[in-house]
């Protein structure tokens, strides 16, 4: 095989490795939801339990997102893995990344700013950077709006936030929480 013919097939299998969709499993319902946003569901092969699917997507599931277990993870044969900063335990997510899994954990957004920085780097990950750019102007754009709308504002009212869960839980949040940011971002 001559030198030329090695760098042609080089750059074949380069071609080939990064036009082929990734293994994606998406952990944490916003994580999920973004990766519908982008349109790249295509790459999914499993998903954890609180995300939520078209009925028509039928994919794996992987458990509860802070409960994953490494053996539920790798059966499903993943090239990526992002999920929430909430997303574990520590340990199966340190043998996911021993058996080669790239691991990609996205910040709590709490704000249209770390929702922006998290638009971006999924679009890096899932090779969407358009579709990126595209979703992040759409936030700001409303981000910009609710802020506007905000001004308007004379007198906040006391506010609770009440989230309807599976199960009969009772969840509770307070300040410097999700539920705390988007009462704010609403204007209470």
């Amino acid at each position: 095989m001559t030198v030329r013919s090695l760098v042609a097939l080089l750059w074949l299998f380069a071609a080939q490795s990064y036009a082929e969709p990734s293994r994606l499993l998406s952990v944490g319902s916003s994580v999920t939801e973004l990766v519908f946003a982008l349109d790249a569901e295509q790459q999914l092969v499993a998903v954890d339990s609180t995300s939520d699917l078209p009925p028509e997507l039928e994919l794996k599931r992987l458990g509860y997102h802070r409960q994953l277990s490494a053996e539920g993870i790798l059966s499903t044969q993943p090239s990526l893995l992002i999920g929430s900063a909430e997303m574990g335990p520590a340990r199966a997510l340190s043998l996911v990344k021993q058996a080669g899994v790239k691991v990609e954990q996205l910040p709590e957004a709490m704000d249209a700013e770390q929702l922006g920085a998290n638009i971006a780097r999924l679009g890096e990950l899932l090779k969407r950077p358009a579709q990126a750019k595209q979703l992040q102007l759409s936030v700001h754009q409303r981000a910009a709006s609710l802020a506007e709308q905000q001004t308007r504002i004379k007198h906040k009212k006391a506010t609770v936030f009440l989230l309807l869960g599976e199960g009969n839980s009772v969840q509770i949040a307070g300040r410097d929480t999700l539920a705390n940011s988007l009462i704010e971002t609403a204007g209470g």
